[in-house]
């Protein structure tokens, strides 16, 4: 359970990156515009909306295993091989070991990984 990031090593992005290996990702599906706030509180295609923020460590991968992830992520990233194949392009994993979920009435939900490099996933709202 990964996500997998690539970025050009010629980046600020990637020298920090380098520098702080704990991450903290930030991914959402509210609609952006004010105009559109009462879409927030609708469902999406049957799910409601969320905020999700995952926190890990991230690596750069090399050799024989940057070369799968890579393409991993170009087969659901076709329209963007520019940014993922390339000779300056790292290949960068994030293992998430944190993951706090809120939905657009501020509810928030905790998890975390049981153990380093498990699978098994408990919530652990206070």
């Amino acid at each position: 359970e990964v996500l997998i990031v690539s970025t050009r090593r010629s980046t600020k992005k990637y020298a920090t990156l380098c520098a702080n290996r704990n991450v903290a990702l930030l991914v959402h599906d509210f609609a952006g515009e004010n105009e559109s706030d009462l879409l927030n509180y609708t469902a999406l295609e049957g799910r409601p909306r969320h905020s999700i923020t995952l926190s890990g460590v991230v690596r750069e991968e090399s050799g024989e295993m940057a070369e799968r992830y890579r393409a991993i992520h170009l087969e659901k990233n076709q329209a963007y091989a520019q940014f993922i194949v390339g000779d300056d392009i790292a290949i960068l994993t994030v293992e998430i070991e944190t993951a706090r979920v809120c939905d657009v009435n501020d509810r928030v939900s905790h998890f975390e990984r049981q153990q380093r490099g498990s699978a098994v996933w408990v919530q652990t709202d206070l």
